[in-house]
């Protein structure tokens, strides 16, 4: 039943290892001093001041978000004229 999927069995096997070993031997190499100066948070020079959170308006994701959605749209579109050959439908 799942003679056709060993093969990506294998490869995400294999990926998985060999992002995780990359982590590991990365965190040994690198090199670690924490201590409250280096913990803070940089701020081109400048002292930080205030909370890091700043409320924004949902209106600016709404528009990110139907914007995408009709990219996306428009290029499902497109191709599935080009895969039917729907000239009648999808101009030139």
């Amino acid at each position: 039943m799942f003679d056709g999927y060993y093969n990506a069995f294998w490869f995400l096997v294999i990926g998985v290892i060999f992002v995780a070993l990359n982590l590991w031997i990365s965190s040994l190499i690198r090199p670690s001093d924490p201590h409250a100066e280096k913990l803070l948070p940089y701020e081109c020079g400048e002292e930080s001041s205030g909370t890091g959170f700043v409320r924004f308006n949902p209106r600016f994701y709404i528009i990110g978000l139907v914007f995408l959605i009709f990219d996306i749209e428009t290029v499902f579109f497109f191709l599935g004229c080009n895969s039917q050959r729907c000239w009648s439908l999808c101009p030139r």
